[in-house]
């Protein structure tokens, strides 16, 4: 069993329609978020969220119920007994709502920083398809964070393209 911090861009590609994909690459990572979730959600692992519900809030909105793969799986985890969840009290934020971390990084995505610094051990953040991510490695590294980058070729594209 494993605990994992999971961005919100890979709940919204596995609801990504398909008609929407101009790349191969996109329709790789869209295949490659399904089959990681898809794994997750079979396995004995966890997901680590904030008990403030800004994390799984965030999900919800993103999710698309005529989709429904992403609702789905939402609605396995927030069931009873609730045993993949692992929910971390007390985060600190500023005024804005944004969680108070140790270093500069996307403001929606200093949430899931904050809950894999307070979970022990420190869980991994996956990620699909924001270059953030990669350009904070270092700052993350230093501070004990690793992350999963389940699209490096989409990531890589998308930069190649800024």
């Amino acid at each position: 069993m494993a605990d994992y911090v999971v961005d919100t861009n890979v709940w919204i590609m596995v609801d990504k329609s398909l008609e929407d994909v101009t790349t191969q690459t996109e329709l790789d990572c869209i295949e490659a978020c399904r089959q990681w979730l898809a794994a997750f959600m079979k396995s004995a692992d966890r997901l680590v969220v904030d008990a403030d519900y800004q994390i799984l809030g965030e999900y919800r909105t993103y999710a698309k119920p005529s989709r429904q793969l992403a609702n789905s799986w939402l609605n396995q985890l927030e069931r009873a007994p609730r045993n993949k969840l692992v929910y971390i009290e007390n985060i600190q934020y500023d005024d804005h709502s944004h969680a108070i971390i140790p270093f500069d990084l996307d403001r929606k995505d200093r949430k899931f920083v904050a809950v894999a610094l307070a979970h022990k051990p420190k869980p991994p953040i996956v990620t699909a398809t924001d270059t953030d991510w990669d350009e904070a490695k270092d700052r993350l590294k230093a501070v004990g964070l690793t992350v999963i980058e389940l699209c490096p070729d989409y990531i890589a594209e998308k930069r190649a393209q800024k």
